[in-house]
């Protein structure tokens, strides 16, 4: 379920922000790293540059899935994920430079498996390179 959860967390990021508002600030280089689901071998590097929020696939476990553009605004980043014929709005919360937790706020179409499972649930993530 965690892997699932994972995969679905990273793979279903789409942004409900506003780009326009989004300033940058002093957490903006704690998101950039590679990060990894606690637990799994599932792996994402994510990176921000000029206020847009990429995830990329580090370590997939075989799932195959893709993440649409998303805005960071301090220590929320929220963007749209794919996955399997199901959409995901994940919101990200960055807890400290270390740590996040991603849930899916939406999942689309409710009744594919995926969305079932992900509803109420939760992926917390570990960076791996914490240097900056």
């Amino acid at each position: 379920m965690t892997r699932l959860l994972a995969a679905l967390g990273l793979t279903l990021l789409v942004v409900a922000a506003n780009p326009a508002a989004m300033a940058q600030d002093d957490t903006m280089p704690a998101w950039n790293g590679v990060w990894t689901a606690e637990g799994t071998f599932f792996s994402i590097a994510v990176s921000i540059e000029d206020n847009v929020f990429r995830v990329t696939p580090v370590e997939s476990m075989g799932f195959e899935w893709s993440a649409a553009e998303g805005f960071v605004s301090g220590s929320q980043a929220t963007l749209q994920v794919f996955y399997g014929g199901a959409s995901a709005i994940v919101n990200v919360q960055l807890l400290d430079s270390g740590t996040a937790v991603a849930t899916a706020d939406r999942c689309l179409p409710d009744y594919m498996v995926v969305c079932v499972l992900a509803k109420d649930q939760q992926a917390r993530f570990v960076k791996l390179d914490i240097a900056d």
